[in-house]
């Protein structure tokens, strides 16, 4: 546990840092590194990272949409990139198993570009987020609300949990705990968007702080989806953990499994600027 905590800490330095200059290419270059880690490491869980054109091709997609997200500025252009490119990729997949005599199967395609897919388009959502209006805040609901909701959501069940959830997915998780960690994560959106419209000098109201709350169950019960998703794939291909690089917490996909889920989303509802604006 404190390994665990000590990584956690630093992570979470890291990414405050890092989301500091979010305005610098700093910010794009950190989460298609991300991106690619990811991608490499579910590669790994499915069984097909060691068919190399599968996994040169599968990242090459991987830091090409991510990056490209950033490099392109004109959003309706990088769209058709990454339709196209996601088309590209996925024909190539399949000439990849048609000519492999065997050695990927059909279901190896499937697993490979969706979950690759989920992956990229969960970092790219970030690094889209950030051109949006209060992107710079936008990033940091979508980087830490999941987080703060993991976390409300382990100790209210470790104190309060008595129903399991869903013990076929996720043995541990608790009713309670995904109740508790929605409340508090709502709380805490609630809380980050009256001093963030207080700091930019908008007037701090209740219906602010009821569509704040909102959007942090929102992105509560997106991030626990997410992270039951990643539970299910692991299970799926019996493995523990995505991989080592944080101690005490896994892999990229096992730290960042709630963040890729809930991203999209947050991108999705900037579609309806009322709702995320920072004005009550």
């Amino acid at each position: 546990m404190k390994k665990r905590i000590i990584t956690g800490i630093v992570i979470a330095a890291v990414l405050l840092t890092v989301c500091r200059f979010s305005d610098t290419p700093v910010f794009a270059v950190l989460f298609t590194f991300l991106s690619a880690i990811g991608v490499f490491e579910m590669l790994g869980c499915i069984g097909v990272r060691k068919e190399k054109r599968i996994t040169v091709l599968s990242l090459l997609f991987s830091l090409l949409a991510t990056l490209l997200a950033k490099i392109v500025t004109n959003e309706s252009e990088y769209v058709s990139f990454l339709v196209s490119g996601a088309f590209l990729y996925l024909l190539l997949l399949f000439a990849f198993s048609v000519f492999s005599k065997g050695k990927v199967s059909v279901d190896d395609v499937f697993a490979t570009f969706a979950t690759t897919f989920y992956i990229v388009l969960a970092f790219t959502s970030i690094i889209l987020l950030r051109s949006r209006e209060f992107g710079e805040y936008l990033i940091l609901i979508a980087i830490f609300m999941p987080l703060i909701s993991d976390v409300f959501a382990y100790f209210c069940g470790v104190f309060f949990g008595k129903h399991k959830l869903i013990p076929e997915v996720s043995p541990k998780k608790t009713v309670e705990g995904s109740i508790g960690g929605m409340f508090f994560c709502g709380l805490s959106c609630s809380a980050f968007g009256a001093v963030t419209a207080s700091l930019i000098g908008n007037k701090v109201g209740i219906i602010l702080v009821l569509r704040m709350f909102a959007v942090g169950i929102i992105v509560s019960v997106i991030s626990q989806l997410g992270d039951l998703i990643a539970s299910v794939i692991k299970r799926k291909y019996g493995i523990k953990d995505y991989g080592k690089i944080f101690p005490g917490h896994g892999g990229v996909l096992d730290r960042f499994d709630s963040v890729l889920a809930t991203s999209p989303i947050i991108l999705i509802l900037t579609l309806f600027p009322e709702f995320v604006a920072l004005a009550g």
